[in-house]
């Protein structure tokens, strides 16, 4: 009986250590397995960062030199006989630098959203989609420099510096300057990204910061279903980023007065920030828009908290 009980024990024993071992082996190969999945998921980060800085460091360069040139243009403008005595244009420039800014990266990151999405390779698709855009950034960037330049002319009112004369050369000169930018720059925003498509770089990092008619046309506008979504949900969006632009603008002409140089300044302390939102939020607007998720829906794990709050946004490991 004990040499039976000993055998028993024994082979207990060898069982035990068997299945001890086999637990540990499988135990090393899923934290191998695991280990190298993060190692792999860092890797991709990494190369997902280095693909961006490389995409957007020239363009962020050429931008910020030309927000240098327009600071310095802006610094000579200012003793202009326009400026002088209309000095309303004060308060309207900003309101239209954010105007233009505004309308054109939304543009852009529409444009570089089909793009990504396969939905502008051919050419008829390019001059369709490029058509309706055209008419709906014309038609946006009349109504609102009409109202920017109403609102520049009704602070002038409330400060008692209005005149007639003025509020009519504003309203003319608003008017025309974002309509004829609007016609150029989207041609030349399309050029940008057709060009970045077909070199294999990403349009959501090139357009953004570069970037930043007729009957026929606006019948088309009315007709086609995605612009009319766009037409009817961007209003107030845009029109809030003008009022903010006409108080910034109040605060720019009272700033000339103390500080002359500070013309110089402000459209490259102004363009940077923008540059930099203006890529992040075409990336995510496109990431979200070729998600399986539709709208009014967010991803798997995330709140609008996670998009909202700007250090835990910046801080996801998140390809966008």
């Amino acid at each position: 009986m004990d040499l039976c009980g000993v055998k028993k024990e024994e082979t207990a024993m060898e069982e035990i250590r068997r299945r001890s071992e086999s637990v540990t082996t499988e135990s090393i190969h899923s934290t191998l397995d695991s280990h190298q999945g993060f190692t792999q998921g860092d890797e991709r980060e990494k190369t997902i960062l280095i693909s961006v800085l490389k995409q957007t460091l020239l363009p962020f360069f050429i931008a910020g030199l030309g927000q240098i040139c327009i600071g310095l243009f802006f610094e000579r403008a200012q003793h202009w006989w326009y400026f002088l005595y209309v000095p309303e244009t004060f308060i309207l420039v900003p309101a239209l630098l954010g105007l233009k800014g505004n309308l054109e990266i939304t543009y852009a990151s529409r444009f570089c959203t089909l793009s990504n999405a396969g939905k502008a390779n051919k050419t008829d698709e390019i001059f369709f989609i490029a058509r309706f855009n055209l008419c709906l950034i014309e038609v946006q960037a009349i109504v609102l420099s009409f109202f920017a330049a109403l609102l520049s002319s009704a602070i002038s009112l409330i400060n008692c510096n209005f005149k007639q004369s003025h509020a009519i050369v504003v309203l003319s000169s608003g008017i025309y300057t974002a309509s004829l930018s609007s016609f150029f720059v989207g041609f030349l925003m399309i050029t940008i990204v057709v060009s970045t498509r077909r070199y294999g770089i990403d349009p959501d990092n090139i357009a953004a910061p570069l970037t930043a008619t007729s009957s026929d046309f606006i019948t088309l506008i009315m007709l086609e279903p995605r612009t009319r979504l766009i037409l009817r949900d961007s209003w107030f969006a845009v029109t809030a980023a003008i009022v903010v632009g006409c108080c910034s603008g109040l605060l720019l002409q009272s700033a000339i007065v103390v500080f002359p140089g500070i013309a110089a300044l402000h459209p490259l302390i102004t363009g940077l920030a923008g540059n930099r939102v203006s890529v992040q939020s075409s990336r995510l607007a496109t990431a979200l828009h070729l998600s399986e998720y539709s709208l009014g829906k967010f991803p798997a794990g995330t709140t609008i908290w996670t998009f909202v709050n700007p250090l835990r946004f910046f801080c996801l490991r998140r390809k966008y």
